[in-house]
């Protein structure tokens, strides 16, 4: 366990900042902490944090899409196959697996236990 001392004003920014970005304050500053520790210039954890739920958003999407094309490309097995449907799946699936890469890169511990 650590403690961390902070001024009257301190403390009200650390909670109005933790509030913005939706994070407990221990998380804001182990967040703060850690990115600065790890690599400068890394995304700040309440931006971070946008950007993985923008992505999540965007993957399940594609999930959607990936659902729709499969289903597409079955119904043409029996009556032929669109043309390019099976390089638009291929497309489709190359994309979902490099979001997941992304996701994977930006995802920590700490952000998903406050999901």
């Amino acid at each position: 366990m650590v403690k961390v001392k902070l001024t009257d004003d301190e403390l009200t920014l650390v909670k109005s900042s933790a509030a913005e970005a939706g994070l407990t304050v221990p998380h804001l500053l182990a967040e703060a902490v850690l990115g600065w520790i790890a690599a400068r210039g890394q995304l700040p954890a309440g931006e971070r944090r946008a950007v993985l739920i923008e992505l999540q958003a965007i993957r399940r999407l594609l999930a959607v899409y990936t659902d729709g094309l499969d289903q597409l490309a079955a119904a043409g097995t029996t009556r032929g196959s669109p043309r390019d449907l099976d390089a638009a799946v291929q497309a489709v699936l190359a994309l979902a697996e490099r979001l997941d890469m992304i996701l994977d890169d930006l995802t920590c511990p700490a952000i998903e236990g406050d999901e």
